[in-house]
């Protein structure tokens, strides 16, 4: 990789530095190494070296998660669509026992936002649109998504509008905007916040489901936590960091609810094994039954706490 040059922090524009560590690439298993800083201020993390020509074909090529149609089975696809329904707020016997069993974070807080079926919606950084499709299938109507990393304007599986675009090439007043998983991939967070808030109606809401470093993992694995992501999460907050960014871009935050899982752990103790997440070991027996639930238990535990991994950060116009 090229030498890194070290610039202010992007969510506090802080210039001192608490430290500089490297950090592999490891989902794809590449295992190149990226340099980083940890803000002195604010304490987020922040790439300094510079991507490669080629770092899109070769960090987010074909079978990037983000970017692969839903490729579920039918089964699986309407057992989804009944738990996501009851989520919301539609209850069916079956959807109520799913809800129960296996809660969605993301269904539930859209459910908290109070949004009425025909809130106008956009998603930043969409991909393939999978979660547009989960809107829509639950009764949205206005649902749009945009993401510049696409090709050329398409529609999601379900029929959504997905626009080749970035958020700052966007008009309109929006209900909801959301970045799921999306601004960590951004090079200027502080900027995207503000088109952000450019586009929220008086009553609008902002939210931003993102890793954090104020978190329990990353105090535990350093560079082998799997949500650092080396290189393709080119910045992420602390919980502080995020305050700053958002007030930056003219919103208050609202509150903070954290929807970490137990992958925070056995992914990252793959990492520590040298073992690539493009072969989750999961599924093989390296982990026992009581292993998985403890690290389930334990996400929610830390959830509760506000020490999860990730957070979804509520924001609205100040």
């Amino acid at each position: 990789m090229a030498s890194a040059t070290i610039d202010p922090c992007r969510f506090c524009l802080s210039d001192t530095v608490a430290r500089t560590f490297k950090a592999r690439e490891m989902m794809i298993g590449h295992r190149d190494w990226f340099g980083y800083h940890e803000c002195g201020a604010c304490r987020s993390i922040n790439l300094d070296d510079r991507l490669p020509e080629d770092a899109l074909e070769r960090y987010y090529g074909p079978g990037y998660y983000s970017f692969d149609p839903n490729r579920s089975s039918a089964v699986k696809r309407f057992l989804i669509g009944q738990r996501d329904r009851a989520s919301v707020g539609r209850f069916t016997p079956l959807g109520k026992v799913l809800s129960w069993a296996k809660p969605d974070a993301e269904m539930a807080l859209m459910r908290s936002h109070g949004l009425a079926r025909d809130a106008v919606i956009l998603d930043v950084g969409c991909g393939a649109g999978h979660l547009l499709d989960r809107l829509a299938n639950v009764g949205y109507i206005n649902l749009l998504g945009i993401d510049p990393f696409i090709t050329a304007d398409t529609q999601s599986a379900g029929g959504v509008n997905i626009l080749r675009r970035a958020i700052d090439k966007m008009e309109g007043r929006f209900d909801l905007v959301m970045f799921n998983h999306s601004l960590e991939h951004v090079v200027s967070p502080r900027v995207a916040l503000a088109d952000a808030c450019r586009l929220l109606g008086p009553s609008g809401v902002c939210v931003v489901r993102i890793p954090t470093v104020s978190s329990a993992a990353w105090e535990e694995y350093g560079t082998d936590w799997v949500q650092l992501d080396a290189p393709r999460h080119v910045s992420l907050p602390s919980r502080e960091g995020m305050r700053i960014a958002g007030e930056a871009a003219g919103m208050q935050l609202d509150r903070a609810v954290d929807d970490s899982s137990g992958f925070q752990f056995w992914a990252s103790e793959q990492y520590r094994r040298d073992i690539p997440l493009s072969q989750p070991q999961v599924f093989t027996g390296m982990f026992s039954k009581k292993e998985l639930g403890g690290f389930t238990k334990r996400a929610r535990t830390l959830n509760a706490q506000s020490r999860g991994d990730q957070s979804a950060f509520i924001f609205r116009p100040a």
